[in-house]
């Protein structure tokens, strides 16, 4: 009859933010994904992050975030990452089941756009031995429900307010149990190590790319208001996990 199922993972998402609304809470989120590009002609090293990287990529960002824009995921950003041939797409939060819907829109349409172009895509957690890891990073922002900011509370340390602190300490005591979820196959913890900037410790953090939790910088750019930039990363996640249910996992 076109009922949910009581396992699916987007009607448990759909679920949690009924949840979360019947508290007086909305949560603002996204997803940022690392993947790497293959198949590029005339690939030669190029930089971490740099423009060289960018270019070698060819039209392929300009088709992607295209494509991307026209399934209405709204993307923000396509970057060169640290490792070779490694880039990250980001796209713009959103409420509710749409941030995990848009991160398999994310997948899938990466996965495409390469195809077309007889490139290939490669999201898993170690492409090949000794490369660079690929990650998904959730970012979540807890808001009332008139939209002011849950988590961030001038003054306290790190801005981050007692709500916050608490949440923040939820999800750590939970992470062995989060991480069946949001890092479920083997391939997950060749990523999961330290010093691979893969959130290897079960800790928040501050500019921290080794904490399973971190605190994002945030700027004051144009007058723009630092409570509604403001929001705590989850790092040990990676694209063999289901977005709804690694999502509504972590809240």
């Amino acid at each position: 009859d076109g009922t949910p199922g009581p396992a699916g993972p987007r009607g448990l998402r759909r679920a949690e933010g009924e949840r979360d609304r019947d508290s007086g809470l909305q949560v603002i989120a996204a997803f940022e994904h690392e993947f790497s590009l293959l198949g590029l002609p005339g690939e030669r090293p190029a930089a971490a992050f740099s423009l060289q990287a960018q270019r070698a990529a060819g039209q392929f960002p300009g088709w992607l975030v295209s494509a991307l824009a026209q399934a209405g995921t709204e993307p923000e950003m396509f970057l060169p990452e640290y490792g070779q041939r490694q880039y990250e797409v980001t796209c713009r939060p959103a409420q509710g089941v749409a941030a995990a819907d848009r991160a398999v829109n994310v997948r899938e349409v990466t996965r495409e756009v390469a195809r077309q172009m007889g490139l290939r895509t490669c999201f898993a957690p170690l492409p090949a031995p000794g490369a660079v890891t690929n990650g998904v990073h959730l970012h979540l922002s807890l808001q009332h429900a008139d939209g002011s900011p849950l988590l961030y509370e001038p003054g306290r340390p790190n801005d981050l307010s007692e709500l916050g602190e608490h949440w923040a300490a939820g999800v750590l005591a939970h992470l062995p149990a989060l991480c069946a979820l949001t890092a479920p196959t083997a391939a997950s913890y060749l990523r999961l190590k330290p010093h691979h900037w893969s959130a290897a410790y079960a800790c928040l953090g501050l500019r921290n790319r080794e904490a399973a939790l971190r605190i994002c910088p945030v700027v004051s750019v144009g007058g723009k208001p630092l409570g509604k930039q403001y929001n705590l990363e989850f790092r040990p996640m990676d694209a063999t996990a289901c977005p709804h249910l690694a999502m509504a996992a972590v809240l």
